[in-house]
């Protein structure tokens, strides 16, 4: 089944029954005297690792997000039906991680993101969206809800780095940034932002990152960010500003990016990991 195919039959067939919770959990872990404050996923060699205990990420997971924009009559009914829905979908055996944000300036429009222990979106729809009895009134609702078709991107996951003194809260600032990277930088491209990556989290208001590369196509990747900071001005001024480890790749990103990045704030509305 191809990309076209899979979104043929998640918008007219299951109507892309996505779940998540609408509220706050704690991400995994708790505090180990004997370990580093941080836990970060990293699969590059040669990237500094200063102050930081690292972890091998699983190259293999699904992971995808689903834009939705609503009709503002149902937003309080697709947020209780998810939170019903939820408590049954992280008990499945392969779930690994839900995140759900609303759009800051538009309170209609929600991004979810995904992660899930499935070798393909075909296993996951096999296997997580046919035949749960769970799912039965969110599917049978959230095309009435919804005033445009969903839109799914599949990502390729790569690096994750998640607090483990900071739990995650709907105060936190949230925001992703999408690269498209010249063809015969990407390596470059790579090392340089990891370094950042891996230096940035031994930051006392950071909270979680997580990179992801395009399925699709190998030079676009995803960034997204997590700070216990009170909005994007104190981020800017607290976090870029005066960080040598930031000056350098600053410094070389224009050469290594074919088009501006683009960013966006997010307003966290629930996580889940399990």
């Amino acid at each position: 089944m191809n990309m076209k195919a899979v979104r043929c039959f998640w918008g007219m067939v299951m109507l892309m029954a996505i779940s998540l919770p609408f509220y706050s959990q704690a991400m995994n872990g708790k505090n180990d005297s004997k370990s580093n404050k941080r836990e970060v996923n990293n699969l590059e060699e040669g990237v500094s690792m200063e102050n930081v205990r690292a972890k091998i990420a699983n190259p293999d997971d699904l992971v995808f997000y689903v834009q939705f924009h609503l009709k503002p009559e149902f937003v309080g009914d697709f947020k209780e039906s998810l939170l019903e829905l939820v408590n049954e979908m992280a008990k499945e055996e392969t779930f690994v991680s839900t995140f759900l944000h609303q759009d800051s300036n538009d309170p209609n429009k929600f991004t979810i993101y995904e992660r899930w222990r499935e070798a393909s979106m075909e296993d996951f729809i096999s296997k997580q969206l046919k035949g749960k009895e769970y799912r039965k009134y969110y599917e049978d609702h959230i095309e009435e809800w919804s005033a445009t078709t969903r839109d799914i991107s599949v990502l390729a996951p790569m690096n994750q780095w998640i607090s483990k003194e900071i739990e995650p809260s709907d105060n936190d600032l949230a925001f992703y940034v999408n690269f498209h990277i010249k063809p015969e930088k990407v390596e470059e491209w790579k090392k340089a932002a990891l370094h950042v990556l891996n230096s940035m989290t031994v930051e006392d208001t950071f909270v979680a990152a997580f990179l992801h590369q395009d399925a699709n196509n190998a030079n676009k990747f995803t960034l997204y960010e997590r700070w216990s900071e009170p909005s994007m001005e104190t981020f800017m001024k607290n976090q870029l500003a005066g960080k040598a480890y930031r000056d350098e790749y600053e410094k070389q990103l224009p050469d290594m990016i074919s088009s501006p990045r683009t960013f966006s704030v997010l307003k966290p509305a629930g996580n889940w990991n399990k």
